[in-house]
């Protein structure tokens, strides 16, 4: 019997299930780091500390760093995203957050949200990332899962430029190439499922090495690294409701993006295998993925 699959896929779903995924996965000591530097910038001047968090999605990164007390007072937050309607749920969503978290606060517009116990503000922009950059000054750049989305030979400089001097770049959640499923199915069909799956994430149809290519990028750009370290998102059994989803979606979007590159029976026979294994809760999924964090000279 065949396995029961969502009815729809929603991306906006599948981030907000990813969540908890990325909760578990950042490289804490990095995030620690992170923290510290913030506090430094923070304290040296009497302006409201800016912070773009861009590919910012639903604002999960903005929500979590609230919740979790990374972020010092007096900020200015701008979650930004080149889609309109992502942006407009990441507002819904942190509406749904400060009411349930009981939260004081004053939405100045659509699309504006003021935090009075933070003296926080916290902006939500529907705009291309090196658009924007060009024309504003940031003193923090926050890129959740965003440098496996640019070429960073040319794209990593370009995003500095926006970046004051000393200001600092966190780029947790950087895919580094690896992914697994468990149990794997015949060899040679997960290997080239695989490899057509991550070509499709490179810009090169290379083998998707963000955190590598980033941790070169920084260096190239004569940046100092001050913390790096593995956050791989693992899922195993037994999952919650939104762990079945984000699996379930993610097969579904290994499918769409292997395309025509494996054949057609393989790719099925292989996926379908793979949701068997999640509605009978057998199967392990892991992402290799590299969080860092540095600061711009």
């Amino acid at each position: 019997m065949p396995p029961t699959l969502p009815e729809t896929y929603s991306y906006t779903r599948f981030l907000r299930a990813q969540e908890s995924i990325d909760d578990a996965a950042l490289h804490r000591p990095t995030l620690d780091r992170f923290r510290a530097e913030l506090d430094r910038l923070a304290e040296r001047s009497a302006n409201p500390l800016r912070i773009v968090d861009v590919g910012g999605g639903i604002g999960s990164m903005c929500r979590r760093l609230f919740q979790w007390d990374v972020l010092p007072e007096n900020v200015t937050y701008v979650v930004l995203d080149a889609d309109p309607e992502t942006v407009r749920i990441g507002c819904e969503t942190v509406r749904e957050w400060v009411r349930d978290s009981n939260r004081a606060a004053t939405w100045e517009s659509e699309n504006r949200l003021y935090l009075p116990d933070a003296s926080t503000t916290v902006r939500f922009v529907a705009d291309d990332a090196f658009r924007h950059l060009d024309a504003r000054t940031y003193d923090v750049l926050i890129g959740h899962a965003f440098a496996g989305t640019i070429d960073l030979s040319n794209g990593l400089p370009a995003l500095l430029d926006g970046i004051e001097s000393g200001g600092v770049c966190y780029f947790p959640i950087t895919f580094d190439g690896q992914t697994a499923f468990r149990p794997s199915g015949r060899a040679d069909e997960r290997r080239a499922i695989l490899d057509a799956y991550h070509a499709s994430m490179s810009f090169d149809g290379g083998s998707a090495q963000f955190g590598g290519a980033l941790l070169d990028a920084v260096a190239a750009a004569d940046a100092e690294l001050l913390s790096a370290g593995g956050s791989d998102r693992v899922v195993s059994p037994p999952y919650d409701g939104e762990q079945k989803y984000f699996l379930h979606h993610l097969l579904h979007r290994v499918e769409q993006a292997v395309g025509d590159e494996v054949d057609d029976d393989a790719v099925r026979r292989w996926v379908g295998g793979k949701h068997r294994a999640v509605a009978e809760e057998e199967l392990t999924y892991l992402a290799q993925n590299v969080d860092v964090l540095f600061r711009v000279d």
